[in-house]
């Protein structure tokens, strides 16, 4: 199971986690709210993606490790930001502003070699 992005109208704050025991968390949010999807891998990794599949639609590359805001499509520009914590093996996407469109499936992957 992958991180996915939902709407609840009664969600507080910049971010609502929910946490269930051997599965990825599942952020909620409201419109104009802020999110972020967590993202760990255990072993080095040489690139980082995050695919996005909205209902209905196949699924496509949202970022790379190496993107710019420029390579973003046009609706995510400027609400879509990444870090990459090599340290603690972290990739997570931050989505700002999210909007009832950002309701989606979204995707972590990495690969262990290089490309």
């Amino acid at each position: 199971m992958s991180p996915a992005l939902s709407f609840r109208p009664e969600a507080e704050g910049a971010e609502a986690l929910d946490q269930v025991a051997g599965k990825p968390a599942v952020p909620h949010g409201s419109e104009g709210r802020e999110v972020t999807l967590g993202c760990s891998y255990d072993q080095t990794a040489y690139n980082l993606f995050w695919y996005i599949q909205k209902p209905g639609q196949t699924i496509k590359l949202l970022l790379s490790s190496y993107f710019k805001d420029a390579d973003l499509d046009v609706e995510f520009r400027g609400r879509v930001h990444f870090s990459s914590d090599t340290t603690n093996r972290r990739f997570p996407l931050n989505i700002t502003n999210i909007r009832m469109s950002d309701t989606a499936m979204y995707y972590c992957v990495f690969t262990a070699t290089l490309c």
